[in-house]
């Protein structure tokens, strides 16, 4: 009897790694997207272990095609996990992620880069034009309840300028990201002559809040002062007090 359970193991195991190798990706496209909320996949094709999609975006964010690989090994410490790499507008990019067999997802070594200008326009209160790329670079995160916790990394928007309606110029500018509580915190720092910092957070009810102090340089045109006295709230020493809070 033994032998017997052994090879109709071995049977099953095989059944179940053919089906997965040979398994096309569109047929678990729809599943995928009711998991990870906000994304959208299409033009898929390939199998669920080695496949790719013409165009892949995640809240509205575009991060151009993806292929994707499963990585094997994983399942031996309880996990199916991929490596995914993005051919985005504005730039490669690279992720490594999956499930644990209790469901719990996790990424790491993330690196992905899009453009600023739906990221601004979202929080912004006046309709913005930007420049630079933002890259996202993650070293670790897991997934509860649909909110990432124990999550490490930044973003880092390079070359950072508002273009329209005013020119605003802050030079390379940092998020720091860590889970604060219940709430993911990303503390902000510049180096351009325009200054910037702050907080911005979120909390797994997907309610955010910005908190920003700006401070343009010596000199700034009418034009620019003009808009922060109209959108913020005038600070002591020629500063400029950002506050938005809202439901993404």
């Amino acid at each position: 009897m033994r032998r017997a359970g052994f090879f109709i193991a071995i049977g099953v195991g095989t059944y179940v790694l053919i089906l997965v190798f040979t398994l096309p990706a569109v047929q678990v496209e729809s599943y995928i997207e009711e998991q990870v909320q906000g994304l959208s996949l299409s033009a898929v094709s390939g199998s669920v272990y080695h496949g790719q999609a013409g165009r892949v975006s995640y809240q509205g964010t575009d991060l151009g095609s993806a292929r994707w690989i499963l990585l094997p090994l994983a399942s031996l410490i309880g996990r199916v996990e991929y490596n995914v790499e993005f051919s985005a507008p504005a730039g490669p990019g690279q992720a490594n992620a999956g499930v644990t067999f209790a469901g719990n997802a996790y990424g790491y070594d993330i690196d992905l880069n899009f453009s600023p200008d739906r990221i601004i326009y979202r929080y912004s209160p006046v309709a913005v034009n930007s420049s630079g790329a933002i890259n996202l670079l993650v070293e670790t995160f897991k997934m509860g309840n649909g909110f990432p916790s124990e999550f490490t990394g930044r973003v880092v928007w390079k070359s950072a300028a508002i273009l329209a309606p005013v020119e605003m110029v802050f030079g390379d500018t940092v998020l720091d990201l860590k889970n604060i509580g219940e709430e993911l915190v990303g503390s902000i720092e510049n180096e351009g002559d325009f200054k910037i910092s702050g907080e911005v957070a979120i909390d797994p009810e997907g309610d955010y809040r910005v908190d920003l102090l700006l401070a343009p340089e010596a000199g700034a045109d009418r034009q620019t002062v003009l808009l922060l006295e109209n959108t913020t709230t005038v600070q002591p020493g020629g500063k400029y007090l950002l506050r938005s809070s809202g439901q993404l």
